[in-house]
């Protein structure tokens, strides 16, 4: 009898020693998990601030072309001014003016038809 019971705690010990090694395991995949989340949000916060700052740039740029053409530049001394290209500085001269360029229709090809086997 007491050989079976010595037997049943040593399986409850061996059970309990796998539990906690699994516990140890899992909080430590949760500590890395949370520290790579920790990390990311790092970097998510950087990339928001860089955004912020591209946006301020453009709308700078957008000033500073609607500025020099209310001044009459040419498209031509705009670009080099701002240091776009002559296109580049077209388009923003059209959607500040409220004429969006014409959206390129890309014509879609033919399905390919199906062989029978």
């Amino acid at each position: 009898m007491w050989t079976a019971f010595l037997v049943v705690a040593g399986l409850l010990g061996l059970v309990a020693g796998a539990a906690l090694t699994a516990l140890y395991f899992e909080r430590r995949r949760l500590a890395e998990a949370l520290a790579e989340v920790r990390r990311l949000r790092a970097k998510v916060r950087v990339l928001e601030s860089q955004v912020r700052v591209q946006k301020a740039e453009i709308f700078d740029v957008e000033a500073r072309i609607a500025e020099l053409w209310a001044r009459g530049w040419s498209i031509r001394q705009i670009a080099k001014e701002v240091g776009l290209s002559k296109t580049t500085v077209w388009r923003r001269i059209q959607r500040l003016r409220g004429e969006a360029p014409p959206v390129r229709q890309v014509p879609r090809k033919e399905p390919l038809p199906l062989e029978a086997s």
